[in-house]
């Protein structure tokens, strides 16, 4: 990550999302490895998540949940 681009509480906020990102030791949290510190550049090492990206998981399940819901819709009027 390139710090010169980040504002000044971009930057707290990233430090602290870090330190909280290192103490968590959880099976539905990606693991940081370790941090790399390189004056202008951050480096992160993450635990490697395969099954695809998170935004295509969710969109899937969004439309699953809008799917279900206008089926329980049309089950109410219907049984009216």
């Amino acid at each position: 990550m390139y710090r010169q681009s980040l504002e000044e509480d971009e930057e707290m906020a990233l430090q602290s999302e870090v330190d909280i990102l290192s103490q968590l030791d959880h099976p539905n949290v990606v693991k940081l490895f370790e941090i790399f510190d390189e004056g202008d550049f951050l480096y992160l090492v993450l635990e490697l998540m395969s099954g695809g990206e998170v935004k295509f998981f969710l969109l899937k399940i969004s439309k699953a949940v809008r799917q279900n819901r206008g089926e329980r819709t049309l089950f109410r009027k219907g049984s009216s």
